[in-house]
């Protein structure tokens, strides 16, 4: 790719520039260098129609959650929460097994909400559908959130639970979305 167009920076930041517009596309790393959060990330669109392609800076968003310790299985119940960085809406998500051995396993993980300014009620309201991130057996799973309830706002509080499991020492989930405005 030109010089110009990509330009990777140690600290987890991609600038580009495309056409016109300029963005900062940024990356939250953990500590192996896993991407756990990205925003403004920018899409290239092929030609076709009379649109002639191009790329748009789509401001995506995305946030996670490692699950597990690596070392013991991962039991079911409360695994932790996360505060909404964005408003905008979830698009899709994704697991995967990011324990050392890559361990295989099955694991449901339910995604529940509570609006900031509920927090902290006992418990929040499932946003997860018919659809809970799933790995059925194996290493990863994902998928679109099509029946989910996916509006989000700035400070909703995601939490996640885990009503199922077994092979699993520590996975990766993550939510990915559409920034508004």
């Amino acid at each position: 790719m030109e010089a110009d167009r990509k330009l990777w920076q140690p600290k987890g930041t991609l600038v580009g520039k495309y056409g016109d517009a300029t963005t900062v596309a940024q990356f939250v790393l953990n500590a192996k260098g896993q991407i756990l959060g990205a925003a403004n990330v920018p899409i290239a669109f092929p030609p076709s129609g009379g649109g002639g392609g191009g790329t748009a800076i789509v401001p995506i968003q995305s946030f996670g959650l490692e699950i597990g310790d690596g070392v013991n299985p991962i039991a079911p119940g409360y695994q932790g929460m996360y505060v909404a960085p964005f408003t905008g809406r979830l698009t899709g998500w994704s697991i995967i097994s990011v324990d050392p051995n890559l361990t295989a396993g099955a694991i449901v993980v339910d995604v529940l909400k509570i609006p900031f300014d509920l927090f902290p009620q006992p418990s929040g309201t499932s946003v997860t559908g018919a659809t809970p991130p799933t790995i059925t057996s194996g290493h990863k799973g994902a998928g679109q959130t099509t029946d989910w309830v996916a509006d989000v706002v700035f400070g909703d509080v995601y939490i996640f639970d885990v009503p199922s499991v077994s092979g699993f020492t520590k996975v990766l989930l993550q939510l990915r979305g559409e920034q508004l405005g």
